[in-house]
């Protein structure tokens, strides 16, 4: 150990420290621990693993940067939540890959080729494979890591996990305006390169985007007739006709043009002097927020008014 003993005397700082470790962090521990056992080991393990899953995300990126892969898979490989993680097995001596819940056969392709290369590369260079040895196996074993990378390209998750999201959270999850991945179905027999991983994103979307895009649920969810229905009838008596309403609106404002030409005043200027008559007597001071919404961009002095008389 590496000790600092220069608040060795310290007792104030001693005692605080101590205090946090006990009453806080071993205490938080115990608290995990006792609500289900075996948490504070799989929470160590999980911390170990999610450090090897950054260091495999680190090599991958690099790899692309200097072989000039296109940006679309720098900016995946970046991403640390786009690598799957594996398990050690005592048995085969190997690192078994997990699949990621919403990782797509694509993607999965793709990385596995770039493995491939990498080792491939390493082996021409005449380097060390300082890399674990991972295996994937026939059946897929599903990583216990589910939280999604952010604005990711679209084609990197799986069609059937991404149709059963919500529109909001599809949003929040793709990019849905290009690909990065060639599909499965397209890929030679056994290759072992990527094809078009120099391709640009414009020429590589015109190929593969009616192919691809089909599978893909991107549209918000219609509702049927019968709740349409349902909801409609469900609004009580109190609910606005927001076509009457915009009528009334429209009136409203060809009056208030109507006032500006004959005074031969300012928008501003008119509704100032309206304001303030409004405000002398005491009368007609909702409509304070109607004329504010009427202007573009609203008009500062009108809601100065406003809270002046709500004060």
């Amino acid at each position: 150990m590496h000790a600092n003993l220069t608040y060795c005397n310290d007792l104030g700082l001693l005692r605080t420290a101590y205090d946090h470790y006990v009453h806080y962090v071993l205490a938080e521990k115990y608290r995990k621990e006792n609500r289900e056992k075996g948490w504070n080991a799989r929470d160590v393990e999980r911390i170990v693993v999610q450090r090897a899953r950054q260091r495999l995300c680190d090599r991958r990126y690099k790899f692309l940067v200097a072989h000039k892969y296109a940006k679309r898979y720098q900016v995946i490989a970046s991403n640390v939540n786009a690598h799957s993680d594996d398990e050690y097995n005592t048995k085969t001596g190997l690192h078994i890959i997990k699949t990621l819940p919403y990782q797509s056969e694509n993607e999965t392709a793709f990385f596995q080729m770039l493995d491939s290369k990498m080792a491939e590369v390493d082996h021409m260079m005449g380097h060390r494979a300082n890399q674990q040895v991972r295996r994937r196996p026939k059946k897929p074993i599903i990583s216990d890591f589910e939280k999604t990378p952010k604005n990711i390209l679209i084609d990197f998750y799986r069609p059937e996990w991404f149709n059963e999201k919500n529109h909001s959270k599809k949003l929040v999850a793709a990019d849905l305006s290009e690909f990065a991945f060639v599909p499965v179905k397209n890929l030679p027999p056994g290759s072992k390169e990527h094809p078009d991983k120099r391709v640009g994103d414009i020429s590589f979307n015109y190929k593969y985007w009616e192919s691809t895009i089909k599978d893909y649920e991107i549209n918000p969810r219609t509702p049927n007739k019968s709740e349409s229905q349902s909801v409609g009838s469900s609004l009580d008596d109190n609910s606005i006709d927001l076509d009457a309403a915009t009528g009334e609106r429209d009136v409203d404002n060809n009056l208030l043009e109507k006032e500006i030409i004959e005074s031969g005043k300012g928008k501003t200027e008119l509704l100032e002097e309206e304001n303030d008559v409004a405000i002398n007597n005491g009368e007609d001071v909702v409509m304070l927020d109607a004329w504010d919404s009427r202007l573009a961009g609203g008009n500062w002095r009108m809601n100065n008014y406003y809270d002046d008389v709500w004060k």
